[in-house]
C-alpha cells in the first residue's frame, strides 16, 4: 500500500464508506475481506479461525440473528500508516441494534487492513459500544 498520505488518505476513506455501506446492507459481502487467522474482537469477544463447518468463525458473527439488524454510521476516522506495509483505521460513530431503536450507541471500531495476493484483507479489528 502507498505511504503516499494523500493515497493513504483516499484509500481510508473509500475503505470506510464502503465496508460500512456494506455492512449496513449487505453483510455478505464484506466476508471476503476476512481470512482465517484475521482477529476480530466485538464487545470483548475475540472471534478468529474456522468452524468445523469450514466457514470464518467471522461470518458466523457478521451474518448472526444478534447482528442481522444492526446500523453503523460512522462520523469520524483516522487512517494512518503501518508496519509491514499495514493500514490503521480508526473509526468513531454510532449505532443502532435494530431500525426501531430509539437509542443510538456510541462506537469505536479499528481496523488494520493488509495486501494479501493483490487483495484487501482485514487482518485486525475490534470493535466496542459506548454510551453517546
Amino acid at each position: 500500500m502507498s505511504q503516499d498520505s494523500a493515497a493513504l488518505e483516499e484509500f481510508g476513506n473509500q475503505f470506510v464508506k464502503w465496508y460500512y455501506n456494506k455492512f449496513n446492507q449487505v453483510k455478505e459481502d464484506i466476508i471476503p475481506l476476512y481470512r482465517p487467522e484475521s482477529l476480530v474482537t466485538f464487545q470483548e469477544n475475540m472471534i478468529t479461525g474456522l468452524m468445523p463447518n469450514g466457514r470464518l468463525s467471522i461470518e458466523d458473527k457478521i451474518l448472526s440473528e444478534s447482528l442481522k439488524y444492526m446500523m453503523k454510521s460512522p462520523t469520524t476516522w483516522t487512517i494512518q500508516p503501518s508496519i509491514s506495509n499495514t493500514v490503521l483505521i480508526c473509526v468513531q460513530g454510532t449505532c443502532k441494534m435494530t431500525p426501531e431503536e430509539a437509542e443510538e450507541l456510541g462506537f469505536f471500531e479499528n481496523f488494520i487492513i493488509g495486501m494479501e495476493e493483490g487483495n484487501f484483507v482485514i487482518l485486525n479489528q475490534i470493535f466496542s459500544t459506548s454510551s453517546v
